[in-house]
């Protein structure tokens, strides 16, 4: 397997375990904020359905420093993102945009740096892999979420 074929699938796995355990979340508890400066369900699900499209801008455009509007662009392209329905939709079609981006780069050129708007500097290749931690770091927080309500189940 080699390494695109490998975020490939790794990505899209944790896109399908974050929008399993997100589809377990009850609708009256995806908009529920379990502590005042807490991020609900919906609100996790809307930024891993925008990350993908600005990733791909990046790894398409790979601006030595990104512009940090590439996340405002790329929210204004994904649409309304009110339901579970439309964010997998536009997770999904936004992580195969990236990933078609990513395939696109040859591999000598993977080493490649960008600094990203948060000051962060990383190779194509590890910020093509932004989003799959990004996907699994957000899974914890749902199945936390859920947790919280009293849902002890493992989807």
């Amino acid at each position: 397997m080699n390494v695109y074929d490998m975020v490939k699938n790794m990505t899209e796995e944790a896109v399908d375990a974050l929008f399993r355990y997100a589809y377990a979340v009850p609708e009256t508890r995806r908009n529920w904020r379990p502590a005042p400066e807490a991020r609900t369900v919906m609100e996790i699900l809307q930024e891993n359905a925008i990350l993908p499209l600005a990733i791909a801008t990046v790894l398409r455009e790979q601006p030595q420093v990104a512009d940090p509007a590439v996340f405002e662009e790329a929210r204004a392209k994904s649409g309304n993102l009110d339901t579970v329905e439309a964010c997998e939709r536009a997770c999904r079609t936004a992580t195969a945009e990236m990933i078609r981006a990513l395939q696109d780069i040859p591999a000598d050129d993977l080493h490649k740096t960008v600094t990203l708007p948060w000051q962060a500097t990383y190779t194509l290749l590890q910020t093509a892999w932004l989003h799959y931690w990004n996907l699994t770091y957000h899974l914890g927080q749902v199945a936390y979420i859920q947790l919280l309500y009293g849902d002890k189940e493992y989807y």
